[in-house]
């Protein structure tokens, strides 16, 4: 099973593959987009890693249970609630609409075989905001 580099920093892409420990959803390869400003941290921080992880526990090895991360980091910044990894991709998904962008590619970035599971994903406007009445 393919296991090479999942950062692109050429393209700021990162490849989302299978490996020997993981299989993503549908089985599906895809590649996100990384933000310029997000790949810049990603090289500096990988510039003063000793291996080729750029989270690494403190003895070098990959951290596990991603969404117990992503709980931790919710609940450093203050978050409360109950959150599941449907929650994040569900904002994800959210706020990549509310950047402009359409559902289809929404639907490939996440790995979604259907356009209906994707729109469930996306959260409508709110009537009353500044954005809504601009539109």
């Amino acid at each position: 099973m393919p296991s090479t580099t999942r950062w692109d920093f050429v393209g700021n892409l990162f490849h989302i593959r299978q490996t020997r420990l993981f299989m993503p959803k549908n089985s599906e390869e895809r590649e996100i987009p990384i933000p310029d400003f997000l790949a810049a941290a990603l090289k500096q921080r990988l510039l003063h890693s000793t291996g080729k992880l750029i989270f690494p526990t403190p003895s070098g090895k990959p951290k596990g249970q991603m969404l117990r991360q992503l709980k931790a980091v919710a609940t450093r910044a203050g978050l409360v609630g109950n959150f599941e990894l449907r929650k994040f991709r569900k904002s994800y998904a959210t706020l990549q609409h509310k950047a402009g962008v359409d559902a289809r590619t929404t639907q490939r970035r996440l790995g979604h075989s259907s356009l209906e599971t994707t729109l469930q994903y996306l959260e409508g406007e709110n009537v009353r905001s500044q954005r809504s009445r601009n539109k």
